[in-house]
């Protein structure tokens, strides 16, 4: 009995082992399924990640929730689809790394430009200062 159960016991640690190794596996076709019913977004991002093995990060102070289910999609596919059911923008900062962000907190500025390589700011071009064309 003593030997019987011990290799029982082997045998739950390996099929422990191999399905956790699957899951951290990332897919190398880049799809994946999803399964998640009223869960943080952050845990969302975070299973996208292990799956593919490309960086999904929140922006600030986003604490939505999600229940979604999808198969076999490519991750980019997912993550749009994550953005648009939550009123965030997806952003693809490199190929490695992705941003979900609120689109209330992108802002775009129309003030002084600094350019490389000079020593003062450029100011746009607005209607005061701008360039004649040859329908003025």
């Amino acid at each position: 009995m003593g030997r019987s159960a011990c290799v029982a016991g082997v045998l739950i640690c390996l099929a422990v082992l191999t399905s956790a190794a699957a899951e951290e596996t990332p897919s190398p076709t880049g799809r994946i399924s999803i399964d998640f019913k009223d869960a943080p977004l952050q845990r969302v991002a975070d299973e996208i990640s292990a799956k593919t093995g490309v960086n999904v990060i929140l922006g600030p102070r986003i604490e939505k929730r999600l229940t979604l289910r999808l198969l076999n999609l490519h991750y980019t596919l997912v993550l749009k689809e994550i953005a648009t059911r939550c009123d965030l923008v997806l952003v693809k900062a490199t190929p490695n790394l992705y941003r979900l962000a609120d689109p209330t907190r992108i802002t775009l500025s129309f003030g002084w430009l600094a350019c490389p390589g000079r020593d003062r700011a450029v100011k746009p071009l607005g209607k005061k200062n701008r360039r004649p064309t040859h329908h003025d």
